[in-house]
């Protein structure tokens, strides 16, 4: 899709180079015998799996020439062990970066611009979504080059929507609701509910799905010139009260989840709807018995949204 709103720069990923790397950053690997390129990033779930499939298919055919060693660690340590390892000089050649953290290890000087790289490699924005080239310009000079941009995707067990009585995803707030309030039940018996039509998470990511419906409500996180913050904005109190009926008001929500509650709910075949990014489905493909489709997140507000997870660059 070419055409993605502004709204999806703010989780933007990026790959970088880290100063203090010394292999060269010619277009012509062919040039090249045994080089050895460090790349760190933090993609530590189902994703890295085919990061690293990226990786072993890129030395496969570079064998002899230059090869690529991974190492993957959590984000939080990921951009702390940064700093250190630049100022020690033991810095990584390649990085992935969130773009809003780009300015700031710009600034720094812990990354260091690739204009040349980008011009000897023909990249070019018409092969990119403009928002997401962009992103990875700081004070007149481009620090990152873009590696993903995914919106979030709404998540269905197949056979609890069909033993509901439907036969298709929500597409509106009417629909979800409906359908939702469906697959919450007590399915044991002992007066408990134990399987639930949708899980708001208390964590992670429920900042990207507010993100979305804050959106979808018609509001915005600041104004158009980043000055003012409008979370008090009566659409962004619309969009947070209506993810906190979710749990009291309609009952289709478990409260209190703790970290990735909500997969765990999922994967075992106790969850209707399920919100994440594209990173899950390798995750969720490997889980035996597990019968799910995708669709859009549905138009909970008065405009379609998708939500978004990192764009890397």
């Amino acid at each position: 899709m070419k055409k993605v709103s502004a709204f999806l720069l703010v989780l933007t990923l990026l790959v970088s180079l880290f100063s203090g790397c010394s292999k060269s950053t010619s277009n012509k690997p062919t040039e090249f015998k045994n080089v050895q390129l460090e790349f760190w990033n933090g993609f530590t779930g189902p994703d890295g799996k085919g990061m690293q499939k990226i990786i072993d298919q890129f030395n496969k055919e570079y064998e002899g020439k230059i090869n690529v060693k991974t190492q993957v660690m959590q984000w939080g340590q990921y951009y702390d062990k940064i700093i250190t390892s630049v100022t020690s000089g033991k810095a990584p050649d390649i990085g992935i970066m969130h773009v809003d953290t780009l300015p700031k290890y710009a600034k720094k000087g812990v990354i260091i611009p690739l204009d040349e790289l980008a011009a000897k490699l023909d990249l070019k924005e018409s092969d990119f979504i403009k928002a997401v080239w962009d992103a990875g310009i700081y004070e007149g000079k481009r620090y990152g080059i873009p590696l993903d941009v995914h919106p979030l995707g709404l998540y269905y067990n197949v056979d609890l929507l069909k033993q509901a009585g439907f036969d298709h995803p929500p597409t509106n707030m009417e629909e979800f609701l409906t359908m939702a309030k469906a697959m919450t039940k007590d399915t044991d018996g002992d007066g408990k509910i134990d399987q639930w039509g949708f899980a708001m998470p208390t964590l992670w990511p429920s900042h990207q799905i507010y993100w979305t419906v804050l959106h979808q409500f018609g509001g915005k996180a600041t104004s158009d010139d980043g000055t003012e913050p409008l979370y008090t904005s009566q659409e962004a109190i619309d969009a947070l009260q209506f993810l906190a009926d979710t749990v009291f008001k309609y009952q289709i929500s478990p409260k209190n989840i703790t970290q990735d509650g909500e997969v765990t709910l999922f994967k075992q075949g106790k969850l209707g709807f399920h919100l994440n990014g594209i990173w899950m489905i390798a995750g969720f493909e490997e889980q035996q018995g597990l019968n799910f489709a995708t669709a859009p997140v549905p138009q909970w507000g008065k405009q379609k949204q998708f939500g978004q997870d990192p764009i890397n660059l």
